[in-house]
This record gives structure tokens, C-alpha cells and sequence, in this order.
């Protein structure tokens, strides 16, 4: 009888030990896949800043570029004018 309690009581301890073991892997998964997850995260999170930031500055560039051709279409369109006044007043010195 002594035997089979022993024996009864180093089976519980077995498989206590064991129990303990998963629980000690399951958290060391858990740990692991978080750990995982935030870097995920802020790789995710990096990579968007990067977008906005190269979004905004191709925005900025267009926007630059429509200014200087606008700019330059105005400029155009002012020559043209004092073209013109400069033909109407050559037509006026001729009479």
C-alpha cells in the first residue's frame, strides 16, 4: 500500500511538474508573439510615416511646379500685351 501511494504521489508530481511546463512554454509563445506583433507594428507604423512624409512632398513638388508654370504663363501673357501696346504705339507714331 505504502508503494502504490508513493508511486500515486510522485504521478501527481509528474504531472504537476508537467502542467507547470506548458504553462512556462505557452507563456514564453505568448511572450514571443507579442514581441512579434509590436514589431510588426512599428515597422507598419514607420513604413506609413514614410508614405505621408514622400505623399506631402510630392504634393509640395507639384504644387511648385503648377506655381512656376503658372508664373511663366503670365509672363508669356505680359510679353504678348506689351507687344501689342508697343505695335499700337508704333501704328500711332506712323500718323
Amino acid at each position: 500500500i505504502k508503494q502504490r501511494v508513493e508511486a500515486h504521489i510522485e504521478a501527481e508530481k509528474q504531472s504537476e511538474l508537467q502542467k507547470k511546463q506548458e504553462e512556462a512554454a505557452r507563456a514564453m509563445k505568448t511572450l514571443s508573439d507579442n514581441r512579434r506583433l509590436q514589431e510588426e507594428k512599428r515597422i507598419a507604423e514607420q513604413q506609413a510615416k514614410e508614405d505621408e512624409e514622400a505623399r506631402i512632398q510630392r504634393f509640395a513638388e507639384e504644387k511648385e511646379r503648377k506655381m512656376r508654370m503658372r508664373a511663366e504663363r503670365e509672363a508669356e501673357i505680359a510679353a504678348q500685351k506689351q507687344g501689342i501696346r508697343q505695335r499700337m504705339i508704333d501704328r500711332q507714331v506712323e500718323y
